[in-house]
């Protein structure tokens, strides 16, 4: 997310969040450092245990702040 702007106490994003964000979740602002740039992974295997399905945490992301980057011969089993 990007901010538009910061007055005081009060953050204006550019646009909505993709999920409720309540205060009683306790939400906290994070700057992050610059972006990876020119990194990948290759023949990587995932192996995942078999269980029920589960929600992506809030928020959550893949390749966040990532520029010029790759992935090859990933498999998930």
């Amino acid at each position: 997310m990007r901010a538009e702007s910061v007055r005081g106490n009060e953050i204006r994003l550019a646009q909505p969040l993709p999920l409720q964000a309540r205060l009683a979740f306790d939400p906290q602002l994070t700057t992050f450092a610059p972006a990876i740039v020119g990194a990948g992974v290759e023949g990587l295997t995932i192996r995942m245990r078999k269980t029920a399905p589960a929600q992506p945490a809030p928020g959550a992301t893949a390749a966040a702040r990532a520029a010029l980057t790759w992935a090859g011969a990933v498999e998930a089993r």
